[in-house]
């Protein structure tokens, strides 16, 4: 995929001095400087953070799928909801002390009545600056709808290939 990337971005550079920059890029110097950790619980979780609030050199950091160590491993529900206002808290200070983009990843569940809904509750869903609703539409397409933000309501569809995502027409 990172091949793909720089194909594409060399495809779309519209200025001299971005294609010679483009020009010396390789797909090994994009992947050097992305860095995976796998948490098994939230108490890694929770690590993780920790060590990245104390000195962080990274532009963006993603965290995958962050209901999952969240849905079942509390049965003491004020604790969890404690444990997830204290992580928001230490995500925010990190976004502006370090002006890192932040990307969570929460999943969502059908209530009793069909209606989509976040599986951390709406109560989380409103400590993000910016909501987008991912979905598969059918095939490869998929689309994504803001739903809380400057663009609220708007959607775009796209596709994911080994090429990468890739607008396709709204349907």
């Amino acid at each position: 995929m990172a091949e793909a990337a720089l194909a594409h971005l060399k495809l779309i550079a519209s200025s001299t001095e971005e294609r010679d920059v483009i020009s010396r890029l390789t797909a090994g110097e994009m992947l050097s400087n992305i860095y995976t950790v796998r948490c098994t619980d939230y108490t890694q979780l929770l690590a993780i953070i920790n060590k990245i609030s104390e000195e962080c050199s990274y532009g963006a950091v993603v965290i995958d799928a962050l209901a999952t160590h969240f849905r079942h491993e509390f049965e003491d529900m004020r604790q969890r909801t404690n444990i997830l206002a204290e992580l928001s808290n230490k995500l925010h200070r990190l976004c502006i002390q370090y002006n890192v983009t932040l990307v969570i990843v929460n999943q969502v569940r059908m209530d009793g009545e069909g209606s989509v809904q976040p599986c951390l509750g709406e109560s989380w869903s409103h400590t993000a600056h910016r909501r987008v609703f991912l979905r598969r539409v059918s095939g490869d397409v998929y689309s994504a709808t803001v739903m809380k933000g400057d663009k609220s309501g708007e959607t775009a569809n796209f596709r994911i290939s080994s090429r990468g995502i890739r607008d396709c027409p709204s349907s």
